[in-house]
C-alpha cells in the first residue's frame, strides 16, 4: 500500500504523492533532528496532514502540542501567580519525547508555531540543533536516529530553525485537469464524455477533487444531479478547496452547462440500456 494510501486511511486524502519528500526527510545523513516544517494555506488541512502523516509510518510514538490550546510557559510567568509553576505542557511534550525517543522512534507535533513567543522558537532551534531540551533544572537528550519533529505554522518561522529544517507544501486541494478515466470507478465508456466534461469543469474551478470526492459525485450523476444547481450542490459539497463564488463567473457556469448536456446523454444511454 502506498503512502498516499495510507494516509487516506487516517483522514488525509490528497491527489498529492510525499513519499519523495519523506524520504528526503529520512534518507539523508542526520546532524541535527530530523525536523519537516508544514507549510501551506492557512487552515488546519496541516494539522490533519502532519497526524495522518505520522499514523501512516506507524511510528509507535507520536506526541502533539498545539500553541494555540496552551500558553507558552513565558506566558504563565508573566502572570506571576504562582513562584513555582507545574511543568509546562510545552516541556512536557518535548521531555518525554526526547526520552521516548532514546529506545524507540518518537515523532513530536508542534503545531500553531506562531502563536507562541520567539523566545520559544528559539528553544525549538536549540534543541533542533542540539537534540537537548532544557527546562527548570532538568534536561532531556533526544536520539538523532529515533526522533522525527514537525513543525507547523501559519507565518515563517525562525530563519536559523528553517535552515535546519525541510519544508513539504500541503494544498488546501489539488489543482488542474483531473486524470481519471471511467475504468478507475469501474464505468465503462458510457461515462466518458461525462468525465470530460466534468474534467473541463473542475479545470476552470482550478481544484481536483480525491478518489473519494469524484466517487460520491459520479455517484449523484447517476441518482439526483439532472439539473445545473444540482451539479454545483454536488461538487461543491463534496469537494474540498471549491470556492462557490467561482459558480458564478460565466466560463465556470457554460462548462457547468456543458457538463449538464453530457449527464443527459449519459443517462438517456443508460435509461435505453435498461429498457
Amino acid at each position: 500500500m502506498s503512502l498516499t494510501q495510507r494516509m487516506a486511511e487516517f483522514g488525509f486524502e490528497t491527489n498529492e504523492d510525499y513519499s519523495l519528500p519523506l524520504r528526503l526527510l529520512l534518507e539523508r545523513p542526520a546532524q541535527s533532528a530530523r525536523t519537516l516544517n508544514i507549510t501551506g494555506e492557512p487552515g488546519r488541512r496541516k494539522t490533519a496532514f502532519a497526524n495522518a502523516l505520522a499514523a501512516a509510518m506507524d511510528v509507535p510514538h507520536v506526541l502533539y502540542h498545539d500553541f494555540a490550546q496552551h500558553e507558552s510557559s513565558d506566558a504563565a510567568a508573566s502572570t506571576g501567580q504562582a513562584q513555582h509553576p507545574p511543568i509546562d505542557p510545552f516541556d512536557r511534550v518535548m521531555s518525554e519525547g526526547s526520552a521516548l525517543s532514546e529506545g524507540e522512534r518518537t515523532i513530536v507535533i508542534l503545531d500553531q508555531l506562531q502563536r507562541t513567543t520567539f523566545a520559544q522558537h528559539l528553544r525549538v532551534y536549540e534543541f533542533v540543533k542540539t537534540l537537548e531540551w532544557h527546562y527548570l533544572d532538568t534536561s532531556a537528550q533526544a536520539n538523532i536516529d529515533k526522533l522525527l519533529l514537525f513543525v507547523i505554522s501559519e507565518e515563517p518561522v525562525y530563519h536559523s530553525l528553517q535552515k535546519l529544517s525541510l519544508r513539504v507544501w500541503v494544498d488546501a486541494a489539488g489543482s488542474g485537469r483531473p486524470a481519471y478515466v471511467p475504468e478507475d470507478f469501474g464505468r465503462g465508456l458510457r461515462m466518458a464524455q461525462t468525465m470530460e466534461r466534468l474534467a473541463d469543469l473542475f479545470e476552470v474551478l482550478d481544484v481536483v477533487p480525491t478518489r473519494s470526492e469524484y466517487a460520491k459525485i459520479l455517484f449523484d450523476i447517476d441518482h439526483f444531479v439532472r439539473t445545473p444547481q444540482a451539479l454545483i450542490k454536488s461538487i461543491y459539497g463534496w469537494t474540498e478547496g471549491v470556492d462557490y463564488a467561482r459558480f458564478k463567473a460565466p466560463a465556470v457556469l457554460a462548462r457547468v452547462e456543458q457538463a449538464i448536456d453530457a449527464i443527459h446523454q449519459y443517462i438517456g444511454m443508460e435509461s435505453v440500456d435498461a429498457d
